[in-house]
This record gives C-alpha cells, sequence and structure tokens, in this order.
C-alpha cells in the first residue's frame, strides 16, 4: 500500500497528460480540410508532381502523374474570370445632301378669258355696239380674234369685218329684236389651225334689244 502512495503523484499527471494529447488528437481530426478546386490550366502542358503523400489515397492529390496539367487551389474558389468591356463605336452622322429643286418649265396654253360689249347698257333698235375678246398666254404667240353671232339661236353668223382682228369687233347696229348669242375664239396661227373652242369667254350670253 506504501508503494501505490507513493506512485500515485507521478502517474496521474502523466495519466491526465495523456488525455490532453487524446483530447486534442481527435478533436483535430474532426475538423473539415479545406475544398480543394481543380481548375485547368490552358498554357502549360507539363504534368504537375503529386500532392500528398504520393501513395494515391490523399484527398485531393497523389496518385503520380496527370494526363491533363493542372494547378491546385486549397481553400477559395476559382478565381473570376475578368471581363474587358470595349468602348461602344461612335457614329459620325453625315449632313443630309441639298437638294435643289429647279423651276418646272412653264406649260404653253392659251385660254380666252373675257368677252364684253359696249355699251353695257340697255340696247334698243338701232343702238350701235362692239364687243371685245381677251385671253391669257404662256411660251405661245398670239395672232387674232374671231367673233361670231346668232339671234334667237338660229343660224351662227360670221361677219367678214369680224373676223382675224386684233381687237374689238367694228360698230354693229341692233336692226331687229331677239336674243342675240355672240361668241369668239383665240388663234396663234393665221390660217385659224391653232385655235380656242368657239365660246362666250366664261361670260353670260349676250340679251341684246
Amino acid at each position: 500500500m506504501k508503494k501505490i502512495k507513493l506512485f500515485l503523484p507521478v502517474i496521474l499527471p502523466i495519466i491526465f497528460l495523456i488525455l490532453i494529447i487524446l483530447f486534442f488528437y481527435f478533436l483535430n481530426r474532426g475538423q473539415r480540410k479545406p475544398e480543394i478546386y481543380w481548375v485547368p490550366v490552358e498554357e502549360s502542358t507539363a504534368p504537375i508532381a503529386p500532392h500528398g503523400d504520393g501513395d494515391g489515397d490523399g484527398d485531393g492529390g497523389g496518385g503520380g502523374t496527370q494526363g491533363t496539367s493542372r494547378k491546385i487551389v486549397d481553400g477559395s474558389p476559382p478565381p473570376s474570370p475578368t471581363t474587358t468591356t470595349s468602348p461602344s463605336p461612335t457614329t459620325t452622322t453625315s449632313p443630309s445632301p441639298t437638294t435643289t429643286t429647279s423651276p418646272s418649265p412653264t406649260t404653253p396654253s392659251l385660254i380666252c378669258i373675257d368677252l364684253v360689249r359696249d355699251p353695257i347698257t340697255t340696247l334698243n333698235i338701232g343702238d350701235p355696239v362692239t364687243f371685245t375678246c381677251s385671253h391669257q398666254i404662256q411660251n405661245l404667240v398670239f395672232n387674232h380674234y374671231n367673233y361670231r353671232y346668232n339671234i334667237d339661236n338660229g343660224d351662227w353668223q360670221n361677219p367678214t369685218g369680224w373676223q382675224g382682228i386684233s381687237g374689238a369687233t367694228p360698230e354693229f347696229t341692233i336692226e331687229q329684236e331677239g336674243v342675240y348669242k355672240v361668241q369668239c375664239q383665240v388663234c396663234i396661227s393665221q390660217d385659224n389651225s391653232q385655235c380656242t373652242i368657239w365660246g362666250q369667254a366664261q361670260g353670260p350670253m349676250q340679251r341684246l334689244e
């Protein structure tokens, strides 16, 4: 009994130290190992040296040389690729060409625009009267007027002095009662081959009494 009592002060600290060592040993084994990421290496083709103890049973290493070159990064994910943003191209807007509009050529035209009588008062038997035609012309050359008349829708009369004249008719004397219609036409040729149609020049029928 005396021997046991003498060894207890020596044995108890040793046992206590062994227990502490075992505690930390199992504590370290229970901790999670860092993750291992395999990232391909594009530029190098040389095999890497075995990682770990070389027996092929290590976590994430060993097994001799690899068929594809790789590098190992412990404890951190693979780096994100760097994105380079190219500047947008600058668009240059060319000024629109200036369009110059040439004036269109004037189309030749010939129009009889008016036919008036003088005097404009009420006429009686024996009163003299004249008639004047007027026209509008573009890019053509005026030649003469022709005039004609009828009474009460009878046959058209073409007095000699009323043809091929440049202005008003000679005086015409009213010799009988009735409704007088007077028309004129404008010509640009001497032979009457190029004339406006006969008309009252957009005016009302002339009533002569």
